[in-house]
């Protein structure tokens, strides 16, 4: 489950809704970040320390899977700590935490799709499939912000990221099917 926006708010107010619930991945921007870790932790975040302040509220809300939003991505599932930091653009357009949500819906399908079915993946193994899907699709998403930027400069718009979907797929990671058979 993939949780943005107004869900993240809804649970702001109401945070044992998701608590302890390790198949959620929850996607706030920094304002959206401070106003849930102050409601599940009682304390401002400490923004000088992304990357502990996002442990932390993880490891509050039972290790639900946070991606914080921002110059550099910090996803972690209350464990550990990922930071997707990959090229992206100067310039960031709304609806892109839209295509953020509906790729790493998709990579979180196919993440416990290879747990069910038992494949040993080591990074799969070690993160597990909310984080691992998580990072997926950051990666995907300034991949796409990149190309599209490339393309169209200042003017360029989710669409121009979401028309670029399947470059920054085949860019990051190949038709796998093809180099296999």
């Amino acid at each position: 489950m993939v949780i943005d926006a107004d869900g993240v708010f809804l649970l702001s107010e109401q945070p044992d809704i998701i608590k302890g619930y390790k198949q959620a991945v929850l996607t706030p921007n920094a304002v959206e970040f401070n106003r849930l870790y102050t409601s599940v932790i009682g304390t401002d975040a400490d923004n000088s320390n992304f990357q502990e302040s996002t442990k932390r509220l993880s490891a509050a809300l039972g290790n639900v899977t946070i991606v914080r939003k921002g110059p550099s991505d910090i996803i972690s599932g209350g464990n550990n700590v990922i930071e997707c930091s990959s090229r992206g653009s100067p310039r960031r357009c709304g609806g892109q935490g839209d295509l953020l949500a509906g790729s790493l819906g998709v990579f979180l399908y196919w993440g416990m799709m290879a747990m069910q079915k038992n494949i040993k993946e080591p990074t799969l193994l070690s993160y597990g499939p909310t984080v691992c899907a998580a990072y997926a699709a950051c990666l995907l998403t300034r991949e796409c912000n990149a190309l599209a930027f490339t393309k169209c400069g200042r003017s360029m718009t989710t669409s121009d990221m979401i028309e670029r979907i399947y470059a920054g797929m085949e860019g990051l990671y190949g038709d796998r099917e093809k180099s296999t058979t």
